[in-house]
């Protein structure tokens, strides 16, 4: 094997042989004569003789034009060093001046102006307010109804869950779809979603990856279109949000033109000469295992709708509900259940209690009447029989 120069290798010999050498002549500090200009004195005498404190790069061009040829700073630098000659400040000051004057101004820090940018900020932040926007009030009309309708509040899907009661969420779609009087409100976690980035000890208890679970929710919306009156967000779908700033949810309620909640509001509703006015959050402070309609009242205190009659709090999975006498008037706490009822991962943080409970209230269009109900089934059933069908 051949041996070349150090750091060569058969590439470079193969490749780079008709490339230019770059070559700058080996400096000669020592020997007199060497230099015509230097008038018989060696380059190193010559320094010594004419430094007068300056900074190497001002001697550069210097000892260039008087040796024929150009010369390494750092060379320079390093020699400086080895003979004690030290540049004045005044001098280096100078020299650094002198390099600042050959930036041009493409490639000069440009000036800051915060009044300009303040505005910039203020009419782009205009133009993404869309993004934080979102339809707090809203009002549900049927106040040409003469007979009772119900809604139920399909929330707590969980799909893609191992332990979802699929059958069951099949079974109440199809009674929604096609029970007379009969609508629903889509709430929160309506899919498990866990992703990488949120949860990720709890991905072993999915069936399926969350992009086929917004398929299948696609599915259950595609079949409940026309019973839908308005959707909510959970936190499970809240996740694509945070790991990717893409509202799957948003974009998927867009597509089938539903009134997007999002995370809390209010719903007037109107039932022939009826007004209902019902607040629904998925989740909301004051959270408690030994009273679980506790947050209902803390968003019956601090929420937004001045008079609600009806507190509705997501979230939990476990069913309760309750009516108090507050302010004069008949509040109605709710929090529904869930479709998924096994749960390891709820089992290890010591939640239980989790059934399959949607509630689904009843309203009466000729006297203020309202009435709960926990099951599509029986919900089904009894507006069958108020509205006179079989």
């Amino acid at each position: 094997m051949g041996h070349g120069r150090p750091g060569s290798s058969s590439y470079e010999s193969e490749y780079m042989t008709d490339l230019p050498a770059i070559h700058i002549p080996r400096l000669d500090w020592k020997s007199r004569g060497k230099y015509p200009k230097l008038q018989g004195i060696s380059l190193e005498e010559w320094l010594l003789a004419n430094h007068r404190e300056r900074a190497p790069s001002e001697l550069q061009p210097e000892i260039e034009a008087l040796i024929g040829h150009s010369i390494t700073l750092r060379g320079l630098r390093g020699k400086c060093h080895k003979l004690g000659l030290k540049a004045s400040a005044e001098s280096y000051r100078k020299a650094v001046q002198k390099g600042l004057l050959r930036v041009s101004s493409r490639q000069a820090v440009p000036k800051f102006d915060p009044d300009a940018v303040w505005k910039a900020t203020q009419e782009l932040a205009e133009q993404l307010r869309y993004k934080v926007a979102r339809m707090s009030e809203i009002t549900v009309d049927f106040s040409d109804e003469e007979r009772p309708i119900g809604i139920a509040h399909l929330c707590d899907l969980h799909i893609g869950g191992i332990g979802v009661d699929y059958e069951a969420i099949e079974r109440d779609v199809e009674l929604i779809a096609g029970t007379d009087g009969l609508y629903c409100r889509i709430g929160g976690d309506e899919i498990d979603n866990f992703i990488q980035s949120f949860m990720a000890q709890a991905m072993p208890e999915q069936v399926i990856t969350a992009s086929v679970q917004w398929k299948l929710l696609e599915r259950i919306l595609g079949k409940l279109a026309h019973k839908v009156l308005y959707a909510a967000v959970g936190n499970h779908e809240m996740w694509t949000v945070k790991a990717s700033e893409v509202d799957k949810f948003g974009e998927l309620v867009a597509d089938f033109k539903l009134l997007n909640m999002k995370h809390i509001g209010v719903a007037t509703i109107l039932v022939g000469g009826q007004k209902y006015i019902s607040e629904e959050a998925h989740r909301f402070w004051g959270r408690s295992r030994l009273n679980p309609l506790h947050t209902c009242t803390r968003l019956l205190d601090y929420g937004i709708a001045a008079d609600p009659d009806i507190l509705l709090v997501e979230h939990e999975h476990v069913p309760a509900a309750e009516f108090v006498e507050r302010r004069g008037k008949t509040r109605y706490l709710i929090r529904p259940g869930t479709y998924k009822t096994s749960d390891e991962y709820a089992a290890e943080h010591h939640f239980y209690g989790a059934k399959v409970a949607p509630p689904v209230i009843i309203f009466w269009p000729d006297e203020y009447r309202l009435h709960l109900l926990h099951s599509v089934v029986e919900a089904a059933s009894y507006l069958n029989f108020l509205r006179g069908g079989q």
